[in-house]
């Protein structure tokens, strides 16, 4: 059942008449000229400036779909149903723990790894890749003064990498299929806690990396180097991940009294020789839920009303850093996005449902047009979360923003930003067919008039709407689409 737009409150009505202009070279440069479709004709496009946000190193996804979300279980049944519903070819599964399998050096108990397993294999039945996190450093393994969540000694690197090389054998092969193997989540935040789900390698005094304007990034480097060739060995496809970065803020642009040295880690890995002893860089991004249809994160100078999801913004930083250091050949993955509510001071309710379902829609959006191999939304159906698509096994109005989106612009190429004054309008095309997403980006209803309408529209959770030469983009999302 699709749920039904709703707009609160009076709209003022702002009429924009248009003159073709044409587009000339945007669609070669969004595409680096490869699988180029023959340039269509304007449909609308106002004569202002506009930044276009396109990144010099990434390479288009091999894979059809970005779309993914994490999940806490796999099992058969109805949620595994909604999930290929709604195209989810993405799953992250948080995970393999070292420190539970190897307790005693040399000594591995795979039998832990039983219901993670039959996971694996039914994951694979459903068509889904699997991106799959290793963390945890058993007691004997690890750094001095160290915790479990990292990071390790290095006179057991190469413990880990005979670790990682077993750990490769056994499930790359038939019936779990596994490809990519993240090695740590947010492994640049520092130490909080021993039973932190993430961190530890980043700004640790444990480890002398508190005063590190790289953060520590170099010794996670250094691990890199010791561990890849095992695991390439055991596997030669398969993908070793930078471990999902948490980039808590811009160091280019930090804010008042913020640290963001936290962000230098992957260039504390370069630094360190290590940029071919990984194949990918995975990394996270989210936004912070204000108001009906308002989002904000301030360690990144984003907002909904400017910059959309943070996403692209340190997805374009990550790739001048790659640039920089001549890796520009790796890809990136974007492992944990959502729009999150403060539970404790906010009110959670049917306002931030309807934001977070904009936001779903907005962020894969801006994944596509960053080039991400995958954009997984953190969570499916975590019990204690509200970012979830899916909340007491009833899907939530992201979850059909989420489908909705997946519909629409999967096995799209993304064309061009068409500009539009108070509106955020991006241009994708499919065997010849246009298709737009557009939006609202002051809140406000605002009247187009084109010169070519549009065959099909439909609204952020799949309703078709009505179509014809005087269209009205709101803050919800809508989708167009020509037959050309």
């Amino acid at each position: 059942m699709k749920i039904k737009n709703k707009l609160v409150g009076s709209i003022l009505l702002i009429s924009i008449m248009a003159s073709l202009i044409p587009v000339s070279g945007l669609a070669q440069n969004a595409n680096n000229g490869e699988n180029q479709e023959p340039e269509p004709a304007p449909i609308y496009q106002e004569s202002e400036n506009f930044n276009l946000f396109l990144p010099t190193v990434a390479q288009p996804p091999s894979h059809p779909m970005v779309m993914g979300v994490e999940m806490d279980s796999v099992r058969e049944g109805s949620l595994l149903d909604l999930a290929s519903q709604a195209n989810v070819k993405w799953v992250r599964r948080n995970g393999v723990f070292w420190d539970q399998v190897e307790r005693t050096e040399g000594i591995r108990d795979w039998s832990l790894m039983a219901d993670l397993e039959n996971e694996m294999a039914l994951l694979h039945q459903n068509g889904m890749e699997l991106v799959l996190i290793v963390r945890g450093v058993p007691e004997w393994a690890r750094a001095a003064g160290g915790h479990v969540c990292g990071p390790i000694a290095q006179n057991k690197y190469g413990a880990f990498a005979s670790f990682m090389n077993e750990l490769v054998r056994r499930y790359s092969r038939a019936p779990y299929y596994v490809k990519y193997w993240e090695l740590g989540n947010e492994p640049d935040a520092p130490f909080i806690r021993d039973s932190s789900p993430f961190g530890c390698w980043g700004g640790s005094t444990d480890t002398n990396n508190y005063l590190d304007p790289y953060y520590g990034g170099g010794q996670f480097g250094k691990m890199l180097k010791a561990v890849y060739p095992s695991l390439k060995a055991a596997d030669p496809d398969a993908q070793v991940l930078v471990g999902g970065l948490l980039l808590d803020c811009d160091p280019r642009n930090p804010p008042s009294g913020k640290d963001c040295r936290i962000s230098n880690f992957l260039e504390g890995i370069l630094r360190e020789s290590a940029g071919d002893s990984f194949d990918g860089v995975s990394f996270h991004s989210y936004d912070w839920y204000g108001f009906l249809g308002g989002y904000s994160n301030p360690n990144w100078n984003g907002a909904y009303n400017t910059t959309g999801p943070v996403l692209d913004i340190k997805a374009n930083f990550l790739y001048q850093i790659l640039e920089r250091y001549g890796k520009s050949d790796k890809y990136l993955l974007l492992t944990e996005t959502a729009l999150i509510c403060d539970n404790k001071n906010q009110n959670c309710g049917e306002d931030y449902e309807t934001t977070k379902a904009i936001y779903a829609a907005q962020t894969y959006t801006k994944s596509l047009i960053s080039r991400v191999k995958s954009s997984i939304w953190y969570s499916y159906t975590n019990p204690w979360g509200s970012t979830n698509l899916i909340q007491s096994s009833n899907p939530t109005p992201a979850y059909y923003a989420f489908q909705t989106v997946s519909e629409q612009l999967s096995n799209t190429i993304f064309r061009q930003k068409i500009a539009i004054t108070g509106i955020s309008a991006y241009e994708f095309t499919r065997n010849g067919d246009r298709v737009w997403i557009a939006w609202s980006l002051d809140g406000q209803d605002h009247s187009l008039r084109l010169s070519n309408p549009p065959i099909r529209m439909w609204d952020l959770y799949g309703s078709s709407l009505a179509v014809g030469q005087n269209i009205t983009i709101g803050m919800l999302p809508v989708y167009l689409e020509w037959d050309d």
